[in-house]
């Protein structure tokens, strides 16, 4: 059933959380006429539904919603005016919910609504209307990606450009089909390439042939994630500041825990923040079953359900960790769980929750992906880990660089953290192709990929064979021999 083009007022409008309205995003236009027109005019917010319990009244009734009712996580799109942007949020609706995968659609919906807030803006401040542009919008708007700056003051990287590009296109795709627009402005790419395959397999067949990607997407380069694995010193810096020892009590320290296991999952499996935040007490608990404890280097198997792909696999825990989480489980979290009946709610399942200075809507929920990764930039900084980056200072007027009276746009250096939460998985990927190198395994990578998740070995070897080939190993022997005790690979 095709969902309607508009959508009818107060019909089981969902609530919203107005302290998540979205941030300013704009494309700026590569022949510089935007100048003169108020950027915050063109303002789109990102605004994700709740869920309330039903005793607590929504921030916004039915008839200023004027919306389907959505999922809790869905990010809706509004004008400045708070009125829908309908046929984005009917798009996202269709194309993204996914309700088979649980919460795993949540990460791909928001970054389809990011895409298309940029969009939606470079359309209002071109005076474009979105159902009648053509082919030459979306060459002209491409342009503007890849000449444009972002409100960060960096250059777009090419598999951005790439992603917002197919967003668009995949947006048109779907009003044509539906017939919420004439003509489909998309053109469709009429030859085929090469596609390579896991360079493991198959190698005679050099790659399958599928249809070529859209000719206006840049091809990402062949290394587009930078690795920066984090230095011993300064990874011993970061976790201390992240909270108390989960290993050696200290009763005058009486910071949480949370934060640091957080990071140290992270660190000793390879696992994502997402994955790491996923996981339950009940995964813990039958890691835990039956199992000694007391050997702290014994590697155990824990399988985890909420991967990227969304396909399970299995990580090694070091029994050390396993020991540490299940404190946690019996003391700092058994805390929260007790607050948050104490205000009536109920904790959820998940391994790592909102501790008891939340809210009293947040206490005891799971903990999201980006509250682990602001305690980790935060310790960064506090560390004193910074680098120095030049950007392009942005005229919050105009969203457009700013220049100086000779019309040059104008740089400017600035400070900013060193290491992101993902380099923990990045330091856990070359310390252990490292350990597996002088434990005498000339060829760990199907090892490494199995551990990372990684669909195909060509995608490992791509994001980390040059790093390790032209640097030195930056870790000490101690470090390298106790990692391979921690993480060989179970018969």
């Amino acid at each position: 059933m095709v969902a309607r083009a508009r959508i009818e007022p107060e019909r089981n409008a969902s609530v919203v959380d107005v302290s998540r309205l979205g941030k300013q995003c704009a494309v700026r236009g590569v022949d510089g006429d935007n100048d003169n027109q108020n950027f915050a005019m063109a303002t789109i917010y990102r605004i994700r539904a709740v869920d309330y319990s039903f005793d607590e009244a929504g921030d916004f009734d039915g008839a200023t919603m004027r919306g389907l009712r959505t999922p809790a996580g869905f990010v809706m799109l509004f004008d400045d005016d708070l009125h829908p942007i309908e046929p984005a949020n009917l798009f996202l609706l269709d194309h993204c919910h996914v309700p088979a995968r649980r919460g795993r659609w949540q990460k791909t919906q928001t970054a389809y609504a990011d895409d298309l807030v940029h969009w939606w803006t470079y359309l209002r401040l071109h005076d474009l209307a979105w159902n009648t542009v053509g082919a030459d919008d979306l060459r002209a708007y491409a342009q503007a990606l890849v000449q444009g700056v972002s409100t960060r003051g960096r250059r777009f990287s090419s598999a951005t450009i790439s992603r917002r590009i197919g967003t668009v296109e995949a947006l048109y795709r779907w009003s044509h089909r539906h017939g919420l627009v004439e003509e489909c402005p998309v053109v469709e790419a009429g030859t085929k390439r090469l596609v390579d395959i896991d360079r493991a397999f198959l190698p005679h067949t050099g790659g399958i042939r599928v249809a070529a990607a859209s000719p206006l997407r840049p091809r990402p380069a062949a290394v587009d994630e930078h690795v920066n694995p984090i230095a011993m010193g300064d990874l011993t810096a970061i976790l201390e500041g992240l909270g108390a020892s989960p290993y050696d009590i200290d009763d005058t320290d009486a910071r949480a825990t949370r934060d640091r296991l957080i990071a140290e999952t992270s660190l000793y499996t390879g696992m994502r923040v997402e994955e790491v935040v996923g996981l339950t007490i009940y995964q813990i608990l039958d890691v835990a079953r039956g199992e000694d404890l007391s050997d702290r280097w014994r590697p155990l198997p824990l399988r985890i359900t909420v991967t990227k792909g969304g396909v399970p696999r299995t990580v090694v825990i070091p029994a050390f960790l396993v020991k540490a989480l299940l404190a946690y489980i019996d003391g700092e979290r058994a805390s929260v769980v007790g607050s948050a009946k104490q205000r009536g709610r109920n904790a959820s399942n998940a391994l790592f929750l909102n501790g008891i200075r939340s809210t009293s809507r947040d206490v005891g929920g799971k903990t999201s992906p980006a509250t682990a990764m602001r305690a980790f930039h935060a310790s960064v900084l506090a560390s004193g880990l910074t680098r120095t980056e030049t950007t392009y200072r942005i005229d919050p007027s105009t969203g457009s660089p700013a220049v100086n009276a000779r019309g040059e746009e104008i740089l400017e250096a600035r400070d900013v953290a060193k290491h992101s939460f993902h380099d923990l998985r990045h330091t856990f990927a070359c310390q252990f192709y490292w350990a597996e190198i002088q434990a005498g395994n000339p060829a760990p990578w199907k090892k490494l990929q199995a551990r990372l998740g990684h669909k195909r070995l060509s995608t490992t070897q791509d994001i980390y064979l040059r790093h390790v080939e032209t640097r030195e190993p930056e870790i000490s022997d101690t470090f390298a021999r106790l990692l391979k005790e921690r993480l060989d690979a179970l018969a």
